[in-house]
């Protein structure tokens, strides 16, 4: 991938959109590696580059901004994966659709950003909402209608609700085994969630 950069960058010029496309896959390659840290040095130049010749609310950028949120959250800083996901959600209406994906995608990572600064009123209707938005596009048994259930359930728990909390983890993880499989990380995830519910709450006869 860096050689594939190294030859774009001589044919088309350093800043060609070309460029920033490839950077973007680059950035995300290594997130894919858990190397969070060195993605956010591509992330920004991709970001840069396609504002420069797409603007700022271009769906290019928007695709860009939306994996940049995720890898600062995952590096820790979910502080500046809100400010991002915000950013995103400001281009509903523009050039992003009600029912663009990428809506989806920053709905659930604002109110995932939410909970991880202990804000967790705050993220439930962002949450809720997050939830209600692949319905009107993918199957009810979609892994993400069933991702979205098992991270409501997260925000409830933290929000110290759980009787309110458990129905959702319950339904996202039989989803997730349903539709992904056993292995699969989002469906570790979702039991890592439900864990922690049971963790914390102890109703009786369990």
């Amino acid at each position: 991938m860096r050689e594939a950069l190294r030859v774009i960058a001589a044919a088309k010029g350093p800043d060609h959109p070309n460029v920033g496309n490839a950077m973007s896959s680059f950035a995300s390659f290594l997130d894919d590696l858990k190397r969070h840290a060195a993605a956010e040095s591509p992330f920004r130049r991709s970001l840069e580059t396609k504002r420069a010749h797409l603007g700022p609310d271009h769906q290019e950028v928007a695709f860009t901004l939306s994996n940049y949120g995720f890898n600062r959250f995952y590096a820790g800083r979910p502080d500046s994966a809100e400010l991002i996901a915000r950013e995103v959600l400001a281009m509903r209406g523009k050039s992003l659709s009600e029912s663009h994906p990428l809506v989806g995608s920053a709905l659930s990572l604002l109110g995932r950003t939410l909970m991880a600064r202990d804000r967790s009123r705050e993220a439930e209707p962002w949450l809720r909402e997050a939830l209600e938005f692949p319905k009107r596009t993918v199957p009810p048994d979609h892994w993400l209608v069933a991702t979205a259930k098992s991270l409501l359930g997260e925000c409830l728990t933290k929000a110290g609700r759980y009787r309110a909390a458990e129905p959702p983890p319950l339904e996202g993880l039989a989803g997730l085994r349903r539709s992904r499989g056993e292995g699969q990380s989002v469906t570790r995830d979702a039991e890592a969630r439900l864990q922690a519910l049971y963790r914390e709450w102890k109703p009786a006869g369990r």
